[in-house]
């Protein structure tokens, strides 16, 4: 074997060992030692070059501010699954095609009813949320014939997170020569309604003249309680229902035993594709093991050569931001004595020379964040942030996600109570409803000039730049060095 292979061999197995058994943690660590500044970077696992770029850029400037250090916090852990083999890019689940998806063709139902058997449990739900993990037509929509005939005239609606896509109305002589066997009736779309991969929404009925709080009262629903509704939920791996509209506009998680007043029609479209797919997983998952090693060797290397990692028993994936941010606070407050503590993404450039004079002229030790607040921000449905946790219609004032720098006691504070607190779809919402159950005393400070605006001509942080964006604003901006 070429002596070269051998050197890096063996680089990498000491690099692991090292890794493994000497330098999992910062060199800094576990001494408790006392701070006046820490700088937590939320960093994937395979973020090699955004690290690097931070360490030749704002990070090198660092030792400017007094006894303040920049450790960069990563998981231990990677999805073990390749990115097109999951149900969301955001999440770890296992996408499992079911071959009955693409061997058996026709119009597939959201649910049948049974009028037959008897159920004990019974709730009215006007919306059904869904999300598309393989393009389908939408052929027709579907209202129970008995509700249609107590509220008259109603009307069935698609929409996603922007906008409404069908909109179907019904009145009870739509359904006066249907099939007496189905306890629906189905209303074809004038043109079928193409659905892509990835696509959220909730078809919803709404009755006209009636208020959707009222929709569920029980004159309108007394008769599933008579015929005692079950509903039969197709069993497929192109759709995902997600929730289900209840009294009041409230949502509970989907339910395979639950019976809405509404449901669809469709039929999958490029089932060859789908078949494509499930052949060729096997060599998908072969390339993202061996991705997986490589990523695993490489962050050993690291962490040999800079000593700057914060390794967490934490898997690295989107949705489960909210919990790293939280080990980050329990680990830096059980190994620090800090003053100051500051989370930032690892594509956000950090001004050291607005944050040094933001920390000068902070004396003041009491529960304090600094950052740019959203406030009365509504819940979304659908997307990157789909929440259906949080019960409100707006989430309290939370921090902008490219970073926000608090106090060390507001820390300590929040870290104590991390294994009472939910964690809800995004890290920066998590933190703003945290502070708002946690914390009465905490102060939130919006800086102005926080993050770029037209009227500031400089910013403590600017966000969303790549690793060469990040080294082009460095090298433009060389005097933040000389005003340090």
């Amino acid at each position: 074997m070429d002596s070269r292979w051998l050197f890096i061999g063996g680089a990498v197995l000491a690099a692991t060992f090292a890794f493994i058994y000497l330098g999992a943690v910062p060199k800094d660590i576990g001494n408790a030692s006392s701070k006046h500044l820490i700088i937590g970077v939320i960093s994937a696992r395979d973020h090699f070059l955004q690290r690097d770029a931070i360490r030749r850029t704002w990070g090198s400037q660092i030792s400017k501010l007094p006894n303040s250090e920049l450790l960069f916090m990563v998981g231990d852990d990677d999805c073990p699954y390749h990115p097109d083999d999951r149900i969301s890019p955001y999440d770890c689940d296992e996408w499992k095609v079911l071959s009955k998806d693409f061997e058996n063709s026709g119009l597939k139902r959201f649910f049948n009813s049974d009028l037959h058997e008897r159920r004990t449990l019974v709730e009215c739900y006007v919306g059904i949320g869904f999300k598309i993990f393989h393009p389908v037509l939408l052929m027709s929509v579907s209202v129970s014939k008995e509700f249609l005939l107590r509220v008259g005239n109603c009307t069935l609606v698609l929409v996603d997170a922007e906008e409404v896509l069908e909109e179907v109305k019904v009145d009870p002589k739509s359904c006066s020569d249907k099939s007496e066997k189905s306890a629906f009736c189905d209303i074809k779309l004038a043109n079928p309604l193409f659905l892509p991969r990835q696509f959220e929404g909730e078809l919803r009925v709404l009755s006209d003249g009636i208020g959707e709080s009222d929709l569920c009262g029980q004159n309108f629903f007394s008769f599933q309680l008579k015929e005692n509704w079950v509903c039969d939920w197709v069993d497929t791996s192109v759709i995902h229902f997600k929730y289900l509209r209840s009294v009041r506009d409230s949502l509970v998680t989907w339910s395979g035993k639950s019976c809405p007043l509404l449901s669809a029609v469709y039929s999958i479209v490029d089932r060859d594709v789908l078949k494509k797919h499930v052949e060729s997983k096997l060599k998908r998952s072969l390339e993202w093991k061996e991705h997986l090693d490589f990523v695993l060797k490489k962050i050993a290397i690291e962490q040999v050569v800079h000593r700057d990692l914060l390794v967490l028993p934490h898997q690295d994936i989107y949705s489960t931001l909210p919990q790293k941010v939280m080990l980050v606070l329990r680990r830096l407050t059980q190994d620090f004595d800090f003053k100051f503590m500051m989370k930032v993404d690892d594509d956000t450039f950090v001004n050291i020379s607005s944050l040094k004079i933001l920390l000068d002229t902070e004396a003041d030790s009491r529960p304090k964040i600094w950052s740019r607040f959203h406030h009365h921000r509504s819940v979304p449905l659908y997307g990157k942030w789909a929440d259906i946790k949080y019960s409100s219609l707006t989430y309290p004032s939370f921090p902008s996600g490219a970073g926000y720098l608090m106090t060390g006691s507001l820390a300590q504070v929040l870290a104590q109570a991390g294994p009472y607190m939910t964690s809800y779809a995004g890290e920066d919402v998590s933190m703003g409803i945290w502070i708002s159950s946690t914390v009465n005393n905490a102060t939130l400070i919006d800086v102005p000039c926080w993050l770029p605006r037209s009227e500031c001509q400089e910013t403590v942080l600017v966000s969303q730049l790549s690793p060469i964006d990040m080294l082009e604003m460095w090298k433009e901006n060389e005097y933040y060095l000389e005003s340090l």
